[in-house]
C-alpha cells in the first residue's frame, strides 16, 4: 500500500482484533478480485458474440468501480490503524457540515431519482415485446437498479444533513 509505514520501511503498527480481520478480509478481496478483473475483461474484449463483449464491458467497468471501492476501504482502515491520513481512503462523515442548500438539492435529487424509477418500470414494461431478441429490457433494469442505489445515496445524505 503506497504511503504507509510499511512502504516507508517501517513495520505496521496493529490495530485492535477486529481491524486486522477486516483489513485482511479487504485485503483478500482486492487479491480475488484481480483475478476476476482479467477474467471480465477477457469477456469483454475476446468473446465472438457482440452482446457478450457489450456485457462483459459494463460488467468490467462496475468491477474496476469496485476494486477502486476495496481499494479506497483498505485505506481508510489503515488510515486508522496508523493514525494518520492516508491518501485515496474513503472520507469520514463531516460533524460540521453545513451547505445551506443541501437538504433541498437533495431532496430535489431524490424526487427526480423516484420519479425515474417509476419511469424506467413503465419502460421495462414497453419492452416486454423486445426482450428475447434485444438487451433493452436488461439494460433498463440495470439501470432500475442503479436508480435504486442512487435513491439510498440520496436518503443517507438527506439523513445525515437532518442529523446536524
Amino acid at each position: 500500500m503506497a504511503g504507509t509505514s510499511v512502504d516507508r520501511g517501517l513495520p505496521r503498527p496493529r490495530g485492535s482484533v477486529w481491524e486486522e480481520d477486516l483489513l485482511e478480509r479487504l485485503e483478500a478481496h482486492t487479491r480475488e478480485e484481480n483475478h476476476l478483473l482479467d477474467s471480465y475483461a477477457e469477456l469483454a474484449g475476446a468473446s465472438a458474440h457482440k452482446h457478450v463483449r457489450y456485457l462483459g464491458s459494463l460488467l468490467l467497468e462496475d468491477e474496476i468501480k469496485h476494486h477502486r471501492i476495496f481499494d479506497e476501504l483498505t485505506k481508510s482502515l489503515l488510515s486508522d490503524i496508523e493514525f494518520r491520513e492516508v491518501e485515496g481512503s474513503v472520507p469520514r462523515l463531516d460533524p460540521a457540515a453545513d451547505e445551506g442548500d443541501l437538504l433541498e438539492r437533495a431532496r430535489e435529487l431524490l424526487k427526480f431519482e423516484e420519479d425515474d424509477l417509476k419511469g424506467l418500470h413503465v419502460l421495462s414494461k414497453q419492452l416486454d415485446p423486445v426482450k428475447k431478441t434485444t438487451l433493452w429490457g436488461l439494460l433498463v433494469e440495470m439501470m432500475e437498479f442503479d436508480t435504486r442505489k442512487h435513491i439510498r445515496m440520496l436518503r443517507f445524505i438527506i439523513d445525515e444533513a437532518k442529523r446536524r
